[in-house]
Formats: structure tokens, C-alpha cells, sequence
């Protein structure tokens, strides 16, 4: 079945089908759920390329400050966040400075910079998610100060992106979002094509691909056959705030590879599952998924996997070879 040559990929369009709306079926995270995955201490050590900060493995300098790296758990749910220490009784100690370590919407990093108490402490969050409800959630390990001083001071390029109290997360609104056919330019059907309108209130640098699968009622057929971004038009990596960006995006079977010269289609893994789909004459939805903006959809049943398929052998797209 796998040995025809390599045929030239062709132009694609959407079909004059009118696209179909995609609506928001993400469901409510709890708010409870958001919470500390991972903090660490930070030590400024020689690098290549200049010092950097790595992990140590030791307790924090009794009143020093110390940086500390954190990642949080359900951040594309978080509205506003604060830090704070708190004793072993789970008393406030203070409000930590904080900042982000990445620009991105579902960065979920954070520096803070702790001023070390004389006693035991513990690392807090405390804000409110996205649809304004209080979460509150303290981490597990026990920092107990020791003697000592950092190897090197905090620099003062880092020192001045520090903000004391409540952090607000940039928020991103999605609009319009559709979805159609995606045709060839001789009208053979071969893939998805997907559209939304994006603005953020914070400008910024955003990975904004979505991630599309068949969502197929056969368990074993699942992981079987993904999606791969084929075209995209709108996209960019830095977005300005308070502007709408209109993005499409074209999908088609990631058994088809783009190669110079040509495409062709890729022997998958399972042979036999593989058959099993082609073999099914049987509608499938999509999952549309654009996980770091809260945002998940399925489109209405399409034509079974093999009409893409063939539309792709019509296109003269044969085998890859080995």
C-alpha cells in the first residue's frame, strides 16, 4: 500500500460552505484547584553566555533576601495572584514581590524575591480566577532559615521589575470563532480550516496555535490520526494590547508530510487501526483546542477521515518512500 512516489503538494482554499460558529465548552476550573506546583530556590552562579540562576538544594540565608522560582498550577484560570509568607501557625509573615518569567498568556512561572525571616516558613497564593471567585492554596514544604549568605547579590536590572502585592494577569477575549471545510484548489475536500478573532487588555508574546484532533467513538481508533498545521494567516508572536487579531488556520491529517519537492503520505504506526478508520464510513467531530486562552470546542460530525484521504489521492499526493 505504501509506494507510490512523492506527488507536489497544490493550493488550498476554504470551501463556499458558510463557516460554523465554535462555541466555548471549557469547563469551569475549580478555584480551589489553583495552586503551587514547584518552588525553589535560586543561586547565581557563573555560565556560559554570563551568570545565570540555577536550583540550590539548600534552606534559605536567615535574613537575607533570596530569589525564589515558582510554578503554579491552573494558571490559565488565574485572574489576579499575591504572594505571601506564612509561619508555622499559618500567619501572615509578608507580602512577597514577585514578577513573571514569561510574557506568554499560560506562563506559569514566577520569580519572587523573599526577604528570609528569623523562623520556618511557608509559601502562600492567594487572588481571584478569571470569573472572579477567591481561591487561596498554601505549598507544602517547610522553609527553615539557616546561616549564611547568597554567593552573589540580587542584580539591580531584576530588582527593578519586582512588584509588591496583587499581580493581575493580562486578559484575552476570543470572538468569532468558526470553522469550515478546507478544499483544494481542484475542490477536493482535505482538511479543517479554522478561524477566531483574539485581543488581549496586555501586549505581549503569545503562542496562539490551536491543537485539532478527531474525536473518535472507537477508544482504540483515538491518537490513531492527528492534526498539523498546514497554513496559517494573522499570526505573529508579538501582539499589541486592545487590538483585534483575526487568525485562520488550516489543518490537515498529520500523515501528510509537506517535504521539499513535494508531499506525500506517511506509513502510520498501526497499520491495521489505521485501515479500520478508512475503512468507516462514519461522521467525526473535532476537537478545537486553544488550551492556554481557556478555550476549548468541537465542531458538528464531518465526513469520515477517508474523504480527506482520498481527496488527498485525487490530488495525485502518493506514498512517502522508505
Amino acid at each position: 500500500m505504501w509506494k507510490y512516489a512523492i506527488a507536489g503538494f497544490m493550493a488550498v482554499h476554504s470551501a463556499q460552505a458558510q463557516p460554523r460558529p465554535l462555541h466555548n465548552i471549557s469547563p469551569a476550573r475549580p478555584a480551589h484547584e489553583i495552586s503551587i506546583l514547584r518552588a525553589e530556590i535560586q543561586e547565581l552562579r557563573p555560565a556560559d553566555g554570563g551568570p545565570s540562576y540555577f536550583a540550590a538544594t539548600r534552606e534559605p540565608y536567615r535574613g537575607k533576601q533570596e530569589i525564589v522560582e515558582v510554578t503554579l498550577y491552573g494558571q490559565e484560570g488565574i485572574g489576579v495572584v499575591r504572594f505571601e509568607l506564612v509561619d508555622e501557625a499559618w500567619r501572615v509573615v509578608a507580602t512577597v514581590p514577585a514578577m513573571r518569567a514569561g510574557d506568554g498568556v499560560d506562563a506559569d512561572g514566577y520569580i519572587l524575591k523573599v526577604e528570609v525571616p528569623a523562623t520556618p516558613f511557608r509559601l502562600r497564593i492567594r487572588g481571584r480566577d478569571l470569573r472572579g471567585r477567591a481561591f487561596e492554596n498554601t505549598f507544602r514544604r517547610l522553609f527553615v532559615p539557616m546561616e549564611g549568605t547568597p554567593a552573589a547579590p540580587i542584580p539591580r536590572e531584576l530588582e527593578a521589575r519586582f512588584q509588591p502585592g496583587d499581580l493581575r494577569m493580562v486578559r484575552a477575549g476570543i470572538s468569532e470563532a468558526t470553522y469550515e471545510p478546507l478544499v483544494s484548489g481542484n475542490g477536493n475536500p482535505i482538511g479543517l480550516r479554522v478561524h477566531f478573532t483574539v485581543r488581549f487588555d496586555g501586549g505581549g508574546y503569545y503562542n496562539l496555535t490551536p491543537t485539532v484532533f478527531p474525536v473518535y467513538q472507537a477508544f482504540r481508533w483515538r491518537g490513531e490520526i492527528g492534526m498539523r498545521v498546514l497554513d496559517a494567516e494573522g499570526v505573529r508572536t508579538q501582539y499589541q494590547a486592545n487590538t483585534d487579531y483575526r487568525l485562520t488556520f488550516d489543518f490537515v491529517p498529520a500523515y501528510v508530510n509537506r517535504r521539499a519537492g513535494g508531499s506525500c503520505i506517511q506509513a502510520p504506526p498501526r497499520i491495521a487501526v489505521f485501515e479500520e478508520i478508512m475503512a468507516s464510513r462514519q461522521p467525526v467531530k473535532y476537537r478545537v483546542d486553544i488550551s492556554n486562552l481557556d478555550f476549548v470546542s468541537e465542531t458538528a460530525p464531518l465526513a469520515a477521515q477517508r474523504v480527506w484521504f482520498e481527496g488527498f489521492r485525487r490530488e495525485g499526493v502518493g506514498d512517502c518512500e522508505k
